[in-house]
């Protein structure tokens, strides 16, 4: 499982399900796995309880590739790039769209309970208010539950966050705005080797250069005498 993931990682394939289609149809792959075909749950499963352990190959194999003067260390480049997360941008909410939203919850229940009372008035109308119960019920519920939103906004004083996946951020690029990750990558001159990578939940790398210099120069056990952006 772990030459699973570490090859497909080479090849920029992330996605359990799509590793697990490699394992049907890539002939490499399939020699890779001796044939063994794991469910996509199966490779995320493993891929979540050992994180760590994964996490200390790819660094031991950086260590390799100094040995075999494959990467140098006294050059570095850092970059970040947006990779769109598992979430719609439609599920981040804001402290502008909650109020927006509850505003207008509000008035659909004002709207809902007149109605209820106008039927009851009506006393030869017997049409029956269980679907306006309903709909009463359903419009408090989602009001409770952005309540519980606004509430998450203000104890954790971020800006925005999304209710499918908390980790990602609302992210500008060039095909407009998403929810995503911003993927910083350190890579050593001399072959283009990434040393470092990491997926952070901020949308620009303003902050990220101290870090993530640090966190490359602990992988290659050196700090790089030039380190650009």
């Amino acid at each position: 499982m772990l030459k699973l993931i570490i090859y497909g990682y080479s090849y920029g394939n992330r996605s359990s399900r799509r590793l697990e289609r490699a394992c049907h149809h890539n002939l490499s792959f399939i020699w890779l796995v001796s044939g063994l075909k794991p469910d996509y749950r199966t490779i995320a499963r493993f891929r979540s309880e050992y994180k760590e352990a994964i996490k200390n190959v790819l660094k031991q194999s950086v260590r390799l590739c100094i040995k075999l003067d494959l990467v140098e260390g006294n050059t570095l480049f850092l970059d970040g790039s947006k990779f769109r997360a598992n979430a719609s941008i439609k599920n981040t909410w804001t402290d502008k769209k909650c109020e927006e939203y509850l505003e207008k919850i509000s008035k659909n229940i004002d709207r809902l309970v007149d109605e209820a009372e106008r039927i009851d008035r009506q006393e030869e109308e017997k049409e029956s208010l269980v679907k306006i119960k309903k709909e009463l019920m359903d419009r408090e519920k989602l009001k409770a539950t952005i309540q519980e939103i606004v509430k998450t906004l203000q104890e954790t004083r971020k800006s925005s966050i999304n209710t499918v996946d908390p980790d990602c951020v609302k992210a500008k690029g060039r095909q407009g705005t998403h929810a995503s990750y911003n993927a910083q990558m350190v890579v050593d001159e001399k072959h283009g080797l990434i040393v470092s990578s990491e997926a952070v939940s901020e949308n620009n790398d303003l902050n990220q250069f101290h870090h993530q210099l640090k966190q490359a120069s602990a992988v290659i056990g050196d700090k790089p005498k030039i380190a650009c952006i």
